[in-house]
């Protein structure tokens, strides 16, 4: 048997447990938060920037550092940089030493 629930009753609930457990939240904005979940559930880049703006939201209010939330995205541009950075010394000769060149570029 599948039991079909109404998005109106896993809001209620799912709203009635986070609020039990985060006290500084206002029903609206749980409501919304519960609301965006489901609405961004197949766009994943949109649900976790979703999930993120709600984790800074309490993080706020109760006072704790935010900064390790966006630690990924920022490793991942330093990486992102560092492999432009190096893509560009290689199309320049001579600034790379000719033990430093990948193998497919060694004569």
């Amino acid at each position: 048997m599948y039991l079909k629930f109404h998005p109106s009753l896993i809001t209620e609930s799912c709203s009635a447990d986070i609020q039990r457990h985060c006290i500084c939240c206002c029903s609206v904005q749980v409501k919304v938060f519960i609301e965006g979940l489901i609405s961004f559930n197949q766009d994943i880049p949109q649900f976790v920037e979703h999930l993120r703006d709600f984790i800074v939201q309490i993080r706020e209010v109760s006072g704790e550092d935010n900064s390790d939330l966006y630690l990924e995205e920022r490793e991942q541009t330093i990486q992102r940089a560092q492999m432009e950075k190096h893509r560009l010394r290689l199309n320049v000769p001579g600034i790379i030493g000719p033990y430093d060149l990948p193998e497919e570029m060694q004569d």
